[in-house]
């Protein structure tokens, strides 16, 4: 074996790697993933995942990085990356011709799945194992934060965005089970990779539609809002109490004092029901536009506009710039008629631990790419949801 440091991270490698990738490459990967998580999460909010701030850092264990060759066992082609408390496990194929840019998108997703994974509350009701419903929110949402935040910290152009939701959007569109609803896309997830797949891509369109929704309300986003709703490390849990909410209930009641009813009416039908999203003009945000049109019957895709990362508007909403805070209409977030209806509909959410859209949809991820095992003290796996009958 071989070490490698790099900032914040310790890299422990094969003596002998057959990857194209160099040592001193990898750990530096890890490095620039572990501080664009930092940047995701400002202190304190970050402040234990990412290894303190710089100032710090030399206070405070390095993240160790264990890069391995996959089991013979694995799919071949497939590259693997998790992440737990401190440390983080990337495994590769032997053949895998990936470059450092493609280490950093790995470790990026992972420690985003790991976030999402700890930091919001449970994501199952203890030994319903009915975590696998809610994958929008653990692994789509993950996908929309890394990717966010692989273009915020400039590890991603905003080509480099463009072309990886323009890759997404042609896969969802070509999957034939995108109709399907989501417990019977949950059922199966496990044994088909693109069920799993699905859920994320479900999860990533329904967090830019909000976010886009937040932003148009004059709230500063879905980022802001999350952070409202971190859970201290020490209370997190995998799983909870049927009388208590899960996360995906306390986000949606959050989201329910800005949008109303909006957050209840899309899980109902994007994700419970199935019903396949639309893309417009500015499904991406406003720092991208729809690309010329190409080969007949190709799928839609987008491009950055002109000097995206310059624009104001584009900057505020990556949560940069003199328009991170707010945008939207004059007065969106003083009106008082607007905030009554919405604390009024937070409080309705609340108490029926966040609406019944989302108890049906509530959350999960397939963890296997950024989380942990099952936390101590999970009761016995239970049967699995049967397709077509939300978990409540």
């Amino acid at each position: 074996m071989q070490l490698q440091a790099a900032p914040g991270v310790l890299a422990v490698l094969p003596a002998a790697m057959p990857w194209a990738v160099a040592a001193d490459g990898v750990a530096q990967a890890g490095a620039r993933a572990l501080a664009a998580q930092q940047h995701q999460w400002p202190q304190p909010a970050g402040r234990d995942l990412a290894g303190r701030d710089p100032a710090e850092r030399g206070a405070t264990p390095p993240w160790l990085l264990l890069v391995l060759p996959t089991p013979s066992a694995a799919v071949p082609g497939d590259a693997l990356a998790s992440a737990w408390h401190q440390a983080l496990a990337l495994q590769l194929p032997p053949a895998w011709a990936g470059d450092v840019a493609a280490v950093e998108r790995l470790l990026t997703r992972a420690l985003a799945l790991a976030w999402m994974a700890d930091r919001f509350g449970p994501l199952a009701h203890a030994g319903r194992v009915d975590a696998p419903l809610r994958a929008w929110f653990s692994a789509g949402w993950a996908d929309f934060l890394a990717h966010r935040s692989l273009l915020r910290v400039g590890l991603w152009t905003a080509d480099d965005y463009a072309d990886a939701l323009n890759a997404r959007i042609a896969a969802y569109l070509a999957e034939p089970a995108r109709a399907l609803p989501n417990a019977q896309v949950a059922a199966n997830s496990a044994l088909a990779p693109n069920l799993a797949a699905l859920q994320a891509m479900r999860g990533e369109w329904l967090a830019l539609q909000w976010h886009q929704a937040l932003r148009r309300a004059g709230h500063p986003g879905l980022d802001a809002m999350l952070r409202q709703q971190l859970v201290a490390p020490a209370l997190a849990r995998r799983d909870g109490p049927i009388s208590a909410p899960l996360a995906t209930h306390r986000v949606v009641a959050a989201l329910r004092s800005v949008l109303h009813d909006r957050p209840l009416r899309d899980l109902q039908q994007h994700i419970d029901q199935g019903q396949p999203f639309d893309f417009s003009a500015d499904s991406l945000g406003p720092c991208f536009q729809p690309a010329p049109a190409g080969a007949r019957g190709a799928a839609p895709a987008w491009q950055p506009v002109a000097a995206a990362l310059q624009q104001a508007d584009c900057q505020g909403w990556l949560g940069l710039g003199p328009l991170a805070d707010a945008t939207g209409p004059a007065g969106a977030r003083t009106d008082p008629v607007a905030r009554a209806k919405g604390q009024k509909a937070a409080r309705k959410a609340g108490g029926k631990a966040g609406g019944k859209a989302g108890a049906k949809a509530g959350a999960t991820s397939r963890t296997q790419a950024g989380g942990t095992a099952r936390a101590k003290g999970t009761a016995k796996p239970a049967r699995k949801p049967k397709a077509g009958k939300p978990a409540r």
